[in-house]
């Protein structure tokens, strides 16, 4: 709670869960780096177990929650991390150990992105107008990492929504409400 764009440390409702531990959000994923980012499930979108519904937690705690994982990361980048693209480099063995606090962020960001698509198509039993809600979700959930002023966690959302697999459900798109 506390003002928009003000966060402060809190454990979700219900049962007391720290930002970084199991079930904050669906579809199982894992953040390499710097703590686990376990969002439900067991190692992935793919052999994963029952992973917690999206739609029983509100858009403004998951994004609250987004937020904070973030902010521990965040915390951690050291300035010079960013100079000369060294975390960028596409020979892995020579960049591996370069910049781990911004490699965390970029692994942070894949894993929510990987995640909302994951959501999204994970179940092929859903309907259209089911999927549709889970869009409808996630797009509340971007619009409250924007109030929290969390643009990465903003960007992994639309990323993933504009993502071709998920972008070119027609039929899920047209159940979108406006």
């Amino acid at each position: 709670g506390g003002r928009r764009g003000h966060l402060q440390r809190r454990p979700a409702s219900g049962e007391g869960r720290a930002c970084s531990q199991r079930g904050t959000l669906p579809a199982g994923c894992e953040t390499p780096g710097a703590g686990p980012l376990v969002l439900g499930g067991e190692g992935g979108p793919e052999g994963c177990g029952e992973p917690p519904d999206l739609l029983s937690f509100s858009a403004e705690e998951v994004a609250e929650q987004l937020t904070l994982m973030d902010i521990e990361l965040f915390v951690q980048v050291q300035p010079f991390h960013c100079l000369g693209c060294v975390w960028s480099q596409r020979d892995r063995r020579a960049g591996e150990g370069a910049a781990p606090s911004v490699r965390a962020t970029v692994a942070q960001f894949n894993a929510v992105t990987g995640c909302v698509v994951a959501s999204v198509l994970g179940d092929v039993q859903l309907r259209a107008l089911q999927r549709a809600r889970l869009l409808e979700k996630w797009v509340t959930i971007a619009q409250h990492c924007y109030f929290l002023r969390n643009f990465s966690s903003l960007r992994a959302v639309i990323s993933a929504l504009q993502s071709s697999p998920v972008h070119r459900l027609k039929r899920t798109w047209a159940a979108v409400g406006r």
